[in-house]
C-alpha cells in the first residue's frame, strides 16, 4: 500500500511543480510587459526616467512603491523556485526504491502550501491539499522512512 501511495504522491508533486512553473513563467512575462510599458510611455507623472536614481533630487513615493513591488516579485520568485525544485526532487525520490525522510516530506509540503500566497490564490487549495496529503503520508508507516534527511 505504501508503495502505491508513494508513487501517487510523487506524481502529484510533479504535477504541482508543473502548474507552479507555468504560473511563474506567465508572471515573469507579465512583469516584463509591465516594465516595458512603464519604460515606453509615461503614465501621469510616473515614467521610467523618474525611476532612475538621481542623488540631487529626493525620492518620491513612486520610487518606494516600485521597489517594494520589485522586492515582492523577487520574494515570490524565490518561494516559487524553491517550491518547484523541492517538489521535483521529492517526486523523484518518492518514486525510487528508498523513500525520503519525513522531514523533507514535511518541508516540501509546507512550502507547497505557502508558495501559492505569492503566485496567486488560485493554486492555494491545490497546495493546501498537497500539504495535508504530504503530512498524512509522512505520519504513516514510520519504519519505511530514512532516519537522516536528504
Amino acid at each position: 500500500m505504501i508503495d502505491s501511495q508513494a508513487k501517487r504522491f510523487g506524481i502529484f508533486c510533479w504535477i504541482y511543480a508543473g502548474l507552479i512553473s507555468l504560473c511563474g513563467i506567465s508572471g515573469i512575462i507579465s512583469l516584463i510587459v509591465l516594465l516595458n510599458d512603464v519604460r515606453s510611455s509615461p503614465v501621469g507623472n510616473f515614467s521610467y526616467d523618474q525611476l532612475m536614481v538621481d542623488l540631487n533630487r529626493p525620492w518620491g513615493a513612486y520610487h518606494y512603491m516600485f521597489f517594494a513591488f520589485v522586492g515582492y516579485v523577487l520574494l515570490a520568485a524565490v518561494f516559487t523556485l524553491a517550491s518547484i525544485i523541492s517538489n521535483v526532487l521529492l517526486g523523484k525520490r518518492l518514486r525510487s526504491a528508498i523513500l525520503p525522510s519525513k522531514g523533507s516530506i514535511i518541508r516540501t509540503s509546507i512550502l507547497s502550501a505557502v508558495s501559492p500566497i505569492f503566485i496567486g490564490l488560485l493554486f492555494f487549495p491545490v497546495g493546501l491539499a498537497l500539504c495535508i496529503y504530504g503530512i498524512w503520508f509522512a505520519s504513516v508507516n514510520r519504519d519505511r522512512f530514512q532516519t537522516e534527511s536528504i
